[in-house]
Formats: C-alpha cells, sequence, structure tokens
C-alpha cells in the first residue's frame, strides 16, 4: 500500500485536529502530502487499519514510506516543520523532544475525547 505518497492521517471531526493540521504548515516541507480524514473512506484508512493501527489511538504521518503513529508522528512532524510562525516554533519546541512528545501526547488524546463526547461525536469505527 505504501505507494511513496506522503500522507497525513488524522480525525475529520475534530476541531482540534483539524486546526493543528491547518496550522502546522506541513506542506511546506512535504509539498505532496495528501490529508485524509480517518472518518472518511479512503485506502490508506483501510490499510492502517489492517495493520492494525487504531485510528482514535492517534494522528498518523506516513513519510518516505515511513509511518509514525500518534506521539512518534508529533515528534516527526515538529522536526519537519520550520519556525516560521508563533504556533510552528511553539510546537517545535514543544515536540522536538521524543520525551516530551510521549509524555504530553496522552493529554491531548484525553482532550480530543473529552472534545468528541461534549460535541456528541462517536469514536472513528474501525471495521467496516
Amino acid at each position: 500500500m505504501l505507494d511513496g505518497t506522503d500522507y497525513l492521517v488524522y480525525d475529520g471531526d475534530c476541531p482540534f485536529c483539524n486546526r493543528y493540521v491547518q496550522m502546522v504548515r506541513l506542506r511546506e516541507r512535504l509539498p505532496d502530502l495528501e490529508l485524509v480524514s480517518a472518518r472518511e473512506p479512503h485506502s490508506v484508512v483501510d490499510f492502517l487499519r489492517s495493520e492494525g493501527f487504531d485510528l482514535n489511538e492517534g494522528i498518523v504521518l506516513i513519510e518516505s514510506g515511513s509511518i509514525h503513529f500518534g506521539d512518534r508522528a508529533m515528534h516527526r512532524i515538529a522536526n519537519l516543520t520550520n519556525n516560521k510562525s508563533v504556533f510552528n516554533a511553539l510546537n517545535r519546541w514543544v515536540f522536538r523532544s521524543e520525551r516530551r512528545s510521549r509524555t504530553l501526547y496522552p493529554f491531548l488524546k484525553s482532550g480530543r475525547r473529552m472534545l468528541l463526547r461534549i460535541m456528541g461525536r462517536k469514536p472513528i469505527e474501525q471495521n467496516d
């Protein structure tokens, strides 16, 4: 399935996730990056599910054939972005450390779950 295309798979129903994807400006480094909502039908979503990834548990960056999931994806994104914006500089400072990424990512997941519950949104389906 990994055809050389770069993908960022995230929860398209999550306002936090949507805003993060917009603000991080990852396409400056990966111009052909395809943004994929894990809630929409897509071959890369099917592939990730078949490989055992629970898309409720984390964002996924597929870059140059490598899969980065959850805190590792946040860490990789931080290292790919530049410091041209205040948001990117802050994101880079926070998540460029693998240790900080591992420590902080569970809080991001909890915040996402809580927001989706408040909004009445269901978790991302894992089976077709």
